[in-house]
C-alpha cells in the first residue's frame, strides 16, 4: 500500500517544522503536496464560506498537476461557530 503523501515519515525536518507550527496556530488548514511534490499548507481561517477543491482552474483550490482529482472534486463548507 503507499504510503500517503501527508505521512509524518515521509516528511523532512523542514516540513515537520511547518506542520507542527500549523498545528500550533490552532486554526484550520489544508495539508497538501503540489504538482513537484512541495509540501503545501494552505490556512483555512478567517476564509471564505465555502471552498471548490478540483482540476478545474476556476477552483479555489485548483490541483491541475492531478489526473485523478475531478474537475470539481470536492467542497469544503464552513458551518456557522466552527473555525
Amino acid at each position: 500500500m503507499p504510503v500517503s503523501p501527508v505521512d509524518p515519515e515521509g516528511a523532512s525536518p523542514v516540513e515537520l517544522q511547518e506542520r507542527i507550527a500549523a498545528d500550533r496556530r490552532g486554526q484550520p488548514y489544508l495539508l497538501f503536496r503540489d504538482g513537484t511534490g512541495r509540501q503545501r499548507i494552505l490556512a483555512l481561517a478567517g476564509g471564505a464560506e465555502r471552498m471548490t477543491v478540483g482540476r478545474a482552474p476556476g477552483c479555489e483550490l485548483a490541483l491541475t498537476w492531478d489526473s485523478k482529482v475531478s474537475g470539481t472534486h470536492a467542497q469544503l463548507e464552513r458551518h456557522a461557530g466552527d473555525d
